[in-house]
């Protein structure tokens, strides 16, 4: 039902795998806003301020990159990783010039729904913010890792 829920909405979306009710006013103190720089991450990242200046929460930006698992791929990730990390670093400052934001933010490398989550953790965050494509092909609006990201989250979950 959550998945046809977060395909099918048009709307940001809560979603919190691990609470069974809702505080009547949620405090929201740290938010991670996790983006994967597609051109969907203005959208994402517009909301996610905007909701953090509505909450005085402070806001770390994040984005994964997941590991090559292919053979021999450890011996030549290292430098990949770091370029992919250093290119990424550069759109996320691209990503803030233009929506004129100034976030702090981290790269992290791993199986997207556990690297997210331990960004989350480290941050302590109270709320995340994903985005979701407006892609209408079949999952084009649920992204592939929206759904392990959703599961492993250690706190509620906003799909913008």
């Amino acid at each position: 039902m959550t998945l046809k829920v977060l395909h099918d909405a048009w709307c940001p979306v809560w979603t919190d795998a691990h609470t069974e009710t809702l505080p009547s006013k949620p405090r929201f103190r740290s938010i991670v806003c996790a983006l994967d720089l597609s051109p969907k991450s203005h959208t994402t990242l517009q909301w996610a301020w905007q909701f953090a200046e509505a909450n005085d929460a402070k806001i770390v930006l994040v984005h994964a990159v997941p590991l090559l698992s292919s053979y021999g791929a450890e011996y030549v990730y290292g430098e990949w990783q770091q370029q992919i990390a250093d290119s990424a670093g550069k759109q996320l400052d691209c990503l803030q010039r233009s929506e004129n934001t100034h976030a702090p933010f981290e790269i992290v490398t791993g199986e997207v729904g556990v690297a997210i989550r331990i960004a989350v953790e480290d941050e302590n965050a109270d709320l995340l913010v994903i985005g979701r494509s407006t892609d209408d092909r079949p999952l084009g609006r649920l992204r592939t890792h929206a759904y392990p990201i959703i599961r492993n989250s250690p706190c509620a979950v906003v799909s913008v």
